[in-house]
């Protein structure tokens, strides 16, 4: 697993050209250049929430919300994400009675584990989302609430808990499929790679849609949720990666 990594991820030359043209390195510039573009784009179309929102919302209600499906896809998309990081949790606290693991692949595991609790666990939910006070669609007087809409730039005091910005459902789903797509993807074939990532990344986008269509997020919060959590795996990654690929003792 260490040549598969430095593979994607090692080289000599580390000035900024180099590595930018590198997977991690353009990457990181990609999801740094979305963040820039999603401000702009939500600065300019500042009716682009209560739209999408709206495309879902039918006589008084969000009936996907509403739905057995819809109530069950979303239950599969946190079992995904969560049962993957409570399973991988398992078998690391096994591993220290029980030595099974090579060296890079606890590493490995460790780093998954501890940047899904730091990024959707601490930032997303326990940090951003009450900062923010940003209400929910379904919460709000254009879909049936009494609170107040308000931008993804404004800070506010609609909400105390359980906000809408950032998304934390959509965090995980991009933590999870950029965790994937840094420490499983480099092993498989060549010619499964893109494949797997497209998949990987079609599921992350569908249970984040889900949530719009739930009128528990807005647009923007999926956005946002989606760009920072996939570029702050990737910088940690980017810092982590040495002490991940060593060689093992």
């Amino acid at each position: 697993m260490a040549n598969e990594l430095s593979e994607w991820t090692t080289g000599e030359d580390w000035s900024f050209r180099h590595w930018a043209t590198r997977p991690i390195g353009l990457a990181i510039v990609l999801n740094a250049a979305a963040l820039v573009l999603a401000c702009a784009f939500f600065r300019m179309n500042p009716g682009a929430d209560l739209a999408t929102s709206m495309s879902f919302f039918s006589a008084h209600e969000f009936p996907v919300a509403a739905s057995r499906a819809g109530r069950a896809a979303r239950t599969g998309f946190i079992a995904i994400t969560d049962g993957t990081v409570v399973l991988l949790a398992a078998i690391l606290a096994v591993s220290v009675v029980w030595p099974f693991l090579q060296g890079v692949h606890r590493r490995a595991m460790v780093f998954a584990v501890v940047t899904y609790l730091m990024i959707p666990g601490i930032l997303v939910n326990g940090i951003i989302k009450p900062l923010w006070g940003r209400a929910r669609p379904m919460a709000i007087s254009e879909f049936g609430g009494t609170l107040r809409f308000t931008s993804p730039f404004q800070l506010s005091e609609q909400c105390h808990k359980a906000c809408s910005f950032l998304s934390g459902e959509t965090s995980a789903l991009f933590t999870s499929a950029t965790l994937f797509c840094l420490l499983v993807i480099p092993v498989l074939r060549r010619n499964m790679r893109w494949p797997v990532m497209v998949a990987v990344g079609c599921l992350a986008m569908s249970g984040s849609i889900l949530r719009i269509a739930f009128g528990a997020h807005f647009l923007s919060d999926i956005v946002f949720s989606a760009v920072i959590s996939m570029l702050l795996t990737l910088a940690f990654f980017s810092v982590m990666r040495p002490l991940i690929d060593k060689a093992t003792g």
